[in-house]
């Protein structure tokens, strides 16, 4: 599964220096999946069900497009119109998107002093962007930092040089990756947590297999109480063993990394369990964790974990 999905709204890639050369880079990734509209629906018959399953699967959106008359190409202002919908994106059932990261990416042919105010295009990019920005309030999607380049355009004779161009295009994305590099937990914390749940999943008897992923002094915060070293944890795990059956299912959703000034990674995201009690009963609980992670001679370990109810 694609962590970042790219929407690409630039009407005719051949035609391009620039987003064309963004998109390439952007394809090599394998957790980036690449949506060009103009090619997979030249007919401008968009399907609307793979556009919102991609989007589903996705924890970051990224709107890349050159910037037209002050806003989105037609075909990326069509898609909106035709996947955003109501009861999906927006409504009081249409909480589909609520947590994902929005991260607009637009190449803008214009020098920057000429958004500004008194400049040639009087207002600034900022501003420009208003309604992208109110697009991500009304979906409940998280606004990142937009990436923005200026003098995208090349005219032969009259405008810039394809080298230049193609300079600036390079220096784009790597902002772009960048930015992304920052929003999601890197491929080690990805790994430890899916072999975290993994064993949440099935339960094991013995809880000594957990140990290795914590560090000595590991806090636990739970609704239950607080735990701490290896101790606190075995105790608090006998518990979780007295509540459930193997065979949880703990899908995870809304995932956000931060490095701290210490050095410490912390995450924040969202789990829903599923499953069965000791007693026989269904359950199903959505839960917010908060961890703090630390490196120990190489090997990433839960120094702090932290679980609340909404």
């Amino acid at each position: 599964m694609s962590r970042i999905v790219v929407i690409s709204g630039h009407p005719n890639l051949e035609q391009s220096y620039t987003n064309r050369l963004i998109l390439a880079r952007l394809h090599q990734r394998d957790d980036v999946s690449v949506r060009d509209l103009a090619t997979l629906y030249p007919d401008s018959r968009i399907d609307v069900a793979a556009e919102q399953a991609a989007l589903l699967a996705a924890e970051v959106v990224v709107l890349q497009f050159p910037f037209y008359w002050y806003s989105v190409p037609g075909i990326m202002k069509q898609w909106m119109d035709d996947v955003l919908t109501y009861g999906f994106a927006y409504g009081s059932t249409g909480d589909k998107l609520k947590g994902k990261k929005l991260v607009v990416s637009t190449t803008v042919g214009g020098p920057d002093e000429s958004y500004q105010a008194g400049g040639y295009n009087q207002y600034t990019m900022e501003q420009l962007l208003f309604p992208l920005h109110q697009l991500s309030t009304l979906t409940q999607m998280d606004w990142q930092s937009p990436v923005i380049s200026h003098g995208m355009v090349f005219i032969p004779g009259v405008y810039n040089t394809q080298e230049l161009v193609e300079s600036r295009a390079e220096q784009h994305v790597e902002r772009l990756l960048a930015e992304l590099e920052g929003r999601l937990p890197s491929a080690p914390v990805v790994e430890l947590m899916q072999q975290w749940f993994a064993m949440l999943d099935q339960l094991p008897a013995d809880p000594e297999v957990y140990l290795p992923f914590m560090a000595d002094n590991v806090v636990f915060e739970v609704p239950e109480g607080r735990f701490e070293g290896h101790a606190g944890f075995v105790r608090w795990y006998d518990a979780l063993l007295g509540q459930f059956q193997p065979g949880l299912s703990h899908r995870i959703e809304q995932v956000s990394a931060a490095q701290t000034e210490t050095g410490y990674c912390t995450l924040a995201f969202t789990v829903t369990v599923s499953g069965t009690s000791t007693g026989g009963e269904p359950v199903s609980l959505t839960v917010q964790e908060r961890w703090q992670l630390v490196e120990q001679d190489g090997v990433l370990q839960i120094q702090h974990y932290q679980v609340r109810l909404p």
